[in-house]
């Protein structure tokens, strides 16, 4: 370099002065990097070595050495750490996690994001064995994820989902994208998409628990349109019209439910369709059989989003049981304030004015006052607050729970002054009831609050002594001996007090290397001067040896105090160096990840301008590259969106960057629903430059949000109407759900249910039958059975449970729903039902026997009568052969009477007597009869009903052939029954539709029949003269006959038949119109049991 004024050289001072000390200490400098002036003026970096040349008295002559320019390498240094800090900003902020691997699958960076979503950071998983140990702990899976990881390479490309164990334990699903480069490097995105799937499960579950919900609940649920036409009936309305659900559908509800033409004038859905508000009727219901239920109908409308109904539900209720459920209700309210007095907090019960309706014993124990001290809560508030200050603090802080919070349950504390004059801590929870009125539970907390101010000031100091500097701290004494390493000391090295006694030990074991050693020992010294201040160095950076024989890059600061102590602070830089490295690989990586990432980025300048978009936001909003770059945001954007933007801009321009939803008018028009992750830019005088955009496209995710809310909707319509309870348990037994209804048969509130086991709430009883059917239920069993529970009052409650169990995707049993059906009152029915029918039963039984009695003692007279009868027209016979002769010997005035007396009036009355023994007799024969067939044995066999009529209509054949009648015989159904009864119960009833035919038109008689499980039905349909409704009630009476008597009978026929039918535990009824025809239906049980007379 040739002789010139160095003075003159430099373009900093600082650097000529820098450059003197270091030639006057060292007597050389190498690749010394500083800005110097051009002959022109202008700046260049140069690098500079150079040796001093000294004279025989030691002084600088000149300087000798060569001067390099780095100019335009220290631009090209600049741009590229510009463009690494842009790289790695978007990297810290993006939305989704990033892994970047070496060739070797070693980790060398993980970002924020990685960490927020597993948990780990790059010390916890070094290499991609680490990760896969950790996150994939069970070896099978682990095993599949190595497989599916070697494919994914072996392609270039990532696109895979696995479920990972994050570092808190928590399983999650991760899904994987990325690409590997040429050198073998890998750049990697992970989304967790856990709440998605969850999402999926979640509607997935909903729609199940609908589909249950609906299949089991017991009243009769209907989805109707709004043209009423069935869409859907669940089981229970279809069981009670005895039909399938599939029947109903596509078939006006008025003509299915109550058999009318035209829509029911009290129909509570019309109501509720025009108010969009559930609406509800009383009515009856009709069915195919002609039996009537009365119902409470409840009518729920289904809204769409623009408000227009799209359909309705409709809940049938049979209402029969009400009043005794409201005395129930009654009987219940009393248990309720039974169970308040004993009750171990004290409890008000106000009305809206403000009056107090009860007050239980406990609120008198903790405060001392009666319902007799207070009257309305105003005389509460002077009573129990009588400083006027905080009685207005109380006051405004009710006030404020109740409006500001809009909630109608309320928790604050105050102090009480109790009757006694003591002051109390008491906590009040109020709930304001729909009516108005507000029940306020207390309990007396004084002592608990004076054990938590104690608690909270052991708290303070113990934080005041456990607080953990973030970075390693040691202290030196004067003689060099180290005093006190922190525990991030350790945590850092691996050494401890014990293991570095002295900084000579600390020397040796940092920095094994002796010539670095040397290094470091010069450097430390000229900070050492013998002329130290108080004050804090300049940090200088070493890379040490850690215990575990790992070297880390460390940033060294000392603080030297008066007292001769040495401060010292070190902060683990090793991962920031390392970075920093691989900034300089950082630009293609850039590049690869901005192309391959499934997520839209873009960029804007400081007027909303697009100065770059990726291939994804393109796909995203439907627009070619040409017509994005060089736009303006605001263009893609509606008039509601365009204000989001705007207002979010105005934040970014202050440095804040949060999230948020938008939507984007995409080419064709349609609106696509996304999440803006923003990362405003900023130039080094803080000017806003513009700004990176993360576009994460969530259309699906909004979609099954809105597709989640319309059945949670639904569920929630269903389960918080329905009459039955519902519960659901895990696996465990533990009840995680309880419907209000459940709460009411139990009679506890749902916060003493939830969390507790089902098995709890029973007898040891009844626990045995639960643990039984949870067995069964956790191999797929979900039978219904009868089961009692134990009340909160101590009660028993009878119930039915249908149980559905749950299982997970593998089949592991998770849980399950159940359907809790009270019917405490149905088995009272059902007792004096069986007490009433074994009255009935001994009741028939004495009448039979007292008609058999009868009948039979009757005829000892009736015989007599008969005989003497016939005895006296002997007797009559033989006066009139002698009469002429007794005649001539009587006066004249009485022959003729006499004669009248013999020839006509006793004749006569002979006659009537014969007539009527014999019509006595007849009715006899036929109670004998009736009481024989209430006493005869059945025995029970396998009929085939097609060959038996046929063989009844044969025996007929020459009356049926004669009148011209048709008699049309379906298919029927085979039965188990006593063959003699059947036979006499088709034979009369085809017999009388024979007989009373009309004359005017040809006869047609059908028989059909079908059997419905435990029943069979059959049905004799005639066209004959038919039964006048005035007639109707003598068709089964005995010795009763119906219409015109132009046929003989007595009358007994059809009170035979109805005597057999009962007797096959069955039921007769008649439908008739005159002139037009009669029709028999009767049921019958499809197999008979073998009865034993009790005769």
């Amino acid at each position: 370099m040739g002789r010139v004024n160095t003075r003159q050289l430099y373009a900093d001072p600082a650097d000529a002065r820098k450059f003197q000390q270091e030639m006057e200490e060292k007597g050389f400098v190498q690749d010394f990097v500083v800005r110097l002036c051009k002959k022109d003026r202008t700046e260049m970096d140069c690098l500079l070595t150079a040796t001093a040349q000294r004279g025989d008295d030691g002084s600088i002559l000149e300087y000798q050495g060569t001067l390099r320019d780095i100019t335009e390498h220290k631009q090209r240094e600049g741009l590229l750490q510009h463009e690494k800090e842009i790289f790695f900003t978007t990297l810290e902020h993006s939305p989704h996690g990033v892994i970047l691997l070496d060739k070797d699958k070693k980790y060398v960076y993980v970002n924020p994001e990685f960490t927020n979503i597993t948990g780990y950071t790059l010390e916890d998983i070094p290499t991609g064995k680490d990760w896969l140990q950790k996150v994939y702990p069970d070896p099978k899976y682990r095993q599949e994820v190595i497989e599916a990881w070697k494919k994914d390479f072996s392609n270039k490309r990532f696109d895979s989902t696995f479920s990972g164990v994050c570092k808190d334990g928590e399983l999650k699903e991760l899904n994987f994208k990325g690409v590997v480069l040429e050198d073998g490097r890998a750049i990697i995105m992970l989304s967790d998409i856990t709440e998605r799937k969850r999402m999926q499960e979640k509607l997935q579950e909903s729609e199940e628990l609908h589909r249950i919900l609906v299949d089991n609940i017991r009243f009769g649920i209907n989805l109707i349109s709004t043209d009423h036409t069935i869409i859907m009936v669940n089981a229970a309305q279809a069981k009670h019209f005895k039909k399938s659900g599939a029947q109903f559908v596509g078939k006006k509800c008025f003509q299915e439910f109550e058999k009318r033409d035209a829509v029911c004038p009290h129909c509570p859905a019309i109501q509720a369709m025009a108010t969009k508000k559930p609406a509800e009727a009383e009515t009856v219901l009709t069915a195919d059989d002609g039996s009537q239920s009365h119902v409470r109908v409840q009518a729920f409308p289904i809204v769409a989003k623009d408000g227009t109904v799209t359909s309705f539900i409709e809940i049938a209720e049979i209402i029969t049981e009400r009043k005794e459920m409201e005395a129930l209700l009654r009987q219940e309210r009393e248990t309720f304030f039974s169970i308040l007095d004993k009750a171990p907090y004290g409890v008000i019960l106000t009305d809206k004015e403000g009056k107090a309706l009860y007050m239980n014993p406990e609120f008198t124990n903790i405060t001392g006052y009666t319902s007799a001290d207070i009257s309305t809560m105003v005389e509460w508030a002077h009573t129990a607050y009588p400083d006027k200050a905080y009685r207005h603090e109380v006051s405004q802080r009710w006030k404020k729970d109740v409006i500001e919070k809009e909630t109608n349950e309320v928790s604050e504390v105050f102090r009480v002054r109790c009757k006694d004059g003591e002051e109390r801590d008491v906590e009040f929870r109020a709930t304001t009831l729909g009516d108005g009125r507000v029940i306020v539970m207390l309990s007396d907390i004084t002592e608990r609050r004076r054990m938590e101010e104690g608690l909270k000031e052991s708290e303070a100091r113990f934080k005041m002594l456990s607080e953990k500097a973030p970075f390693a701290i040691s202290v030196m004494t004067p003689d060099k001996r180290f005093e006190y390493f922190n525990p991030r000391f350790t945590e850092i090295f691996g050494y401890t007090k014990e293991d570095l006694p002295d900084k000579d030990t600390w020397f040796k074991k940092a920095y094994p290397d002796e010539a670095y050693r040397k290094e470091i020992s010069s450097k430390w010294q000229k900070d050492l001067k013998e002329d130290v201040k108080v004050e804090e160095k300049e940090s200088r950076v070493f890379t040490v040896r850690c215990k575990d024989g790992q070297d880390k890059i460390i940033s060294f600061k000392i603080v030297y105090l008066n007292d001769g102590k040495q401060y010292l602070t070190y902060r683990d830089i090793t991962d920031r160096v390392k970075a920093e490295e691989a900034l300089r690989h950082s630009e293609e990586r850039f590049r690869t990840l901005v192309e391959t990432m499934r997520v839209g980025l873009s960029a804007i300048d400081e007027n909303g301008v697009i100065t770059y978009a990726n291939e994804r936001l393109s796909e995203i909003w439907g627009y070619p590259m040409e017509e994005i770059i060089g736009h303006s945001t605001l263009e893609f954007l509606d008039e509601e969106n365009l204000k989001i933007l705007q207002g979010q801009l105005a934040k970014r321009r202050k440095g804040e960057s949060g999230s948020y939803e938008i939507a984007w008018r995409r080419k064709d028009g349609q609106n696509i629903h996304t999440i803006l992750s923003p990362t405003p830019l900023f130039d080094a005088n803080g000017r806003y430059t513009g700004s990176y955009g993360f576009i994460t496209d969530i259309t699906e995710r909004k979609l099954m949000e809105e597709q989640l809310q319309k059945s949670e909707t639904l569920h929630r319509s269903l389960i918080e109407t329905t009459k039955v309870g519902v519960n659901a348990i895990n696996e465990n037994g533990v009840i995680i759900y309880v419907n209000e209804r459940l709460c009411d048969i139990w009679g506890y509130a749902p916060n003493e249910i939830m969390g507790r086991r089902v098995g709890e709430f029973l007898d040891e009883e009844n626990l045995k039958i639960l643990q039984d059917h949870l067995a069964k239920r956790r191999e797929g069993g979900r039978e219904s059975y009868e089961i009692a529970w134990r009340r909160k009052d101590g009660q028993n409650v009878s119930t039915i449970l249908a149980p559905t169990p749950i299982f997970d995707a593998e089949g592991h049993f998770k849980g399950s729903y159940g359907f809790i059906t009270d019917i405490t009152e149905r088995k009272r029915i059902e007792e004096r039902l069986q007490r009433y029918a074994a009255d009935l039963e001994r009741s028939n039984e004495e009448i039979k026997n007292f008609a058999y009695i009868v009948s039979h003692d009757l005829r000892v007279p009736l015989v007599n009568l008969k005989g003497y009868s016939a005895e006296l027209g002997m007797a009559l016979k033989t006066l009139g052969a002698n009469f002429e002769t007794v005649l001539s010997q009587l006066p004249e005035e009485k022959k003729s009477e006499v004669a009248l007396a013999l020839h006509e009036d006793v004749p006569e009355a002979l006659e009537f007597i014969t007539n009527s023994v014999s019509r006595m007799d007849h009715f006899i024969n036929a109670v004998l009869l009736l009481s024989r067939l209430g006493r005869r044995d059945l025995k029970p066999e396998r009929l085939a009903m097609d060959a038996l009529v046929k063989q009844i209509v044969e025996g007929m054949s020459h009356q049926i052939q004669e009148k011209g009648i048709t008699i049309t015989v379906a298919p029927l159904p085979e039965v188990v029954a006593d063959r003699t009864s059947i036979e006499q119960i088709m034979g009369n009833i085809l017999g009388n539709a024979v007989k009373y035919l009309d004359q005017g038109r040809s006869g047609e008689i059908e028989v059909t029949g079908q059997a419905n499980g435990s029943e069979t039905t059959f049905r004799i349909q005639d066209n004959g003269r038919g039964i006048a409704a005035d007639d109707m009630d003598k068709v089964f009476a005995p010795f009763r006959r119906a219409g015109k008597q132009d046929t003989p009978g007595e009358g007994m026929g059809l009170a035979y038949v109805q005597t057999l039918v009962r007797r096959h535990q069955g039921r007769i009824r008649c439908e008739s119109e005159l002139g037009k025809g009669t029709t028999f239906t009767f049921t019958i049980a499809s197999a008979v049991k073998q009865e034993v007379s009790h005769g």
